[in-house]
């Protein structure tokens, strides 16, 4: 036997010492912790939301207002930032006309005898980052169109914000923001001409929408979706059976809703590349930027029967872990206002209202006599805050206020550090 051969067979004696030795076992599995009941569920809901709320905040100083608004995106008309040592309504503060920045209005056309107001696009995060962005974030906070807006020494109504972006409208613009505007202030029913002529409707805007790449899309194209199915449940509620454009763009969130089912992970985590392949990252943040988004855009579109799903509760169950893990991160702005924002409105479609911590007594007050809300919610306590550094503003607040919500509505507050 040649000397190969002998080693090969040498080899072979020794595999089968092994296996006798060792066993053929199966390589073993991990086994996935059960689900928690719904009242565990609830609770930790609570948890990571209560914690953003009291132990998350910002300031006029250090932050702008891509970061702020993203604040005002889950806790809406309650949300304060700290203007050195005080809290201040945020929206009150731009409303109202204070300085904020990356918050930059713009004298607009004369429209039917209004001035109109634009809203300045800013790169990075500080302004904001798409057309109607800050129009859609006070339309969805219950802000309504004639709230006065003072900018430059001038009055102006949020409807100037409105019809100035009709007026700016064209053929391929993005207008995710734009149709969510468009569907709270005006309905699915409008028609106007823009500055080019163009002839346009609610639903040209919806199918416009719906043609779009996702996978080019901002955040994943999350953002794009959630104005879609608002836009598909609209005319489904005042319409009946979706068609046209509408109907494409009902389809288009059916489709992106299957597909985060097929491609979340095994430990519940939604895809790092949201609807354009499997994808997971070791990483907590970019996990809360994904899967945080993924939620937010779920929670208000799959309906009764898949938001009780096993995998959709998983994928919240995740996302309870990735706040409750990044406590001690300076975590972007985008990624945890969203993402919160994905735990409220799961929470609220699930268990009811969310009432933010400090504002029982008023929301049973809202409840039972319809008694406004107070204009500054309670301050928390000074140890619990980063403090800020800012000199203090000497500006008074002067014009009508936004009354914090309660209830199902919106709130106030956030984290030590954000970018």
């Amino acid at each position: 036997m040649s000397r190969l051969n002998c080693h090969l067979a040498a080899c072979f004696s020794l595999w089968v010492l092994v296996i006798s030795l060792c066993g053929c076992e199966k390589p073993k599995v991990a086994v996935q912790a059960p689900l928690p009941s719904d009242e565990k569920l609830k609770a930790m809901l609570d948890e990571e939301l209560n914690y953003t709320y009291t132990k998350r905040y910002l300031n006029l100083t250090d932050h702008a207002a891509w970061q702020i608004m993203h604040g005002v995106v889950p806790f809406g008309t309650n949300f304060q930032v700290y203007d050195n040592d005080r809290l201040v309504n945020a929206l009150n503060w731009v409303l109202d006309g204070h300085t904020m920045k990356g918050w930059t209005p713009q004298h607009g056309d004369d429209l039917a005898g209004r001035q109109g107001l634009k809203m300045l696009i800013e790169a990075g995060k500080f302004g904001q980052g798409h057309p109607e962005q800050w129009l859609s974030i006070l339309g969805q906070s219950g802000i309504k169109s004639d709230h006065k807006l003072i900018f430059d020494g001038h009055d102006y109504q949020v409807r100037d914000l409105m019809q100035q972006a009709l007026w700016d409208l064209y053929e391929g613009k993005e207008a995710s923001w734009t149709l969510t505007s468009a569907l709270i202030y005006l309905g699915p029913d409008a028609k106007w001409t823009s500055s080019d002529g163009q002839e346009w409707t609610v639903e040209r805007v919806v199918a416009m929408e719906a043609a779009q790449d996702l996978s080019t899309s901002a955040c994943g194209g999350t953002h794009r979706l959630t104005a879609l199915n608002r836009a598909a449940r609209t005319y489904r509620k005042e319409h009946g059976e979706p068609k046209g454009g509408w109907a494409a763009a009902e389809k288009k969130v059916r489709d992106a809703i299957e597909t985060a089912r097929r491609f979340q992970q095994p430990d519940g985590a939604l895809s790092n590349n949201f609807f354009t392949r499997p994808g997971a990252s070791a990483d907590n943040v970019a996990m809360m930027y994904s899967t945080g988004h993924t939620v937010e855009f779920l929670a208000m579109s799959v309906n009764d029967e898949e938001l009780d799903a096993p995998w959709m509760k998983k994928a919240v169950v995740k996302l309870c872990e990735l706040f409750h893990n990044t406590r001690a991160i300076d975590v972007e702005c985008g990624s945890l206002y969203h993402a919160v924002n994905g735990l409220k409105k799961y929470r609220e479609r699930k268990f009811g209202p969310w009432t933010p911590p400090g504002h029982e007594a008023t929301a049973e007050a809202h409840k039972t006599a319809g008694s406004a809300a107070p204009a500054v919610a309670s301050q928390p306590a000074k140890d619990d805050v980063k403090k800020p550094t800012s000199e203090k503003a000497t500006d008074k607040d002067s014009s009508e206020k936004v009354a914090p919500q309660t209830d199902s509505a919106d709130k106030k507050q956030n984290g030590t550090s954000k970018k």
